[in-house]
């Protein structure tokens, strides 16, 4: 099976969210993921829709994000017909994109703080998904979020179950 996964930083890339490149790390290395370059920045949305319509027809397809980033995971999955296995989403920011989710999402998986406004928006199903059903877990950790070890483990956890690993 060929896993591909498409992970973006937030604002400041590996300045302010170094714990971004730790997670496409894990994600490759105990998944078994290529991570295609991973992490992207926030705003390379049109890149990684490009590098998902040119894989291969059976190929699997991840996306996760860090506060801007993880805004920018729906806006991405709604730009390609391509089905999005799984979703994951670290504190997506109230100030960032706000696309819904689009059916061709499988699976959607966010964490915000509710006291934190940068990582506060859970984005909703658009019309006519009625395969997603989006998680939402509340962590009250520091954005972005992506450090909270406990976080990567249930987003890794997570994939597995979709990979049939787990």
């Amino acid at each position: 099976m060929t896993v591909f996964g498409y992970g973006m930083f937030g604002l400041g890339a590996e300045f302010t969210d170094p714990a971004a490149i730790e997670f496409a790390h894990r994600v490759r290395d105990e998944r078994g993921v290529d991570i295609v370059g991973s992490p992207y920045r926030y705003y390379q949305t049109d890149e990684i829709v490009q590098r998902i319509n040119c894989a291969p027809a059976d190929a699997t397809i991840m996306l996760w994000g860090t506060s801007l980033g993880a805004n920018n995971v729906t806006v991405v999955a709604s730009q390609t017909q391509k089905t999005i296995a799984g979703a994951w989403g670290f504190q997506a920011s109230q100030w960032g994109a706000k696309t819904d989710i689009p059916p061709n999402v499988k699976f959607l998986h966010f964490v915000f703080n509710p006291f934190v406004m940068l990582g506060i928006h859970k984005p909703q199903l658009a019309a006519g998904n009625g395969v997603t059903t989006p998680l939402w877990t509340e962590r009250w950790v520091d954005h972005p979020g992506d450090q909270d070890k406990w976080t990567q483990d249930m987003f890794l956890d997570d994939m597995a179950r979709i990979l049939g690993s787990g």
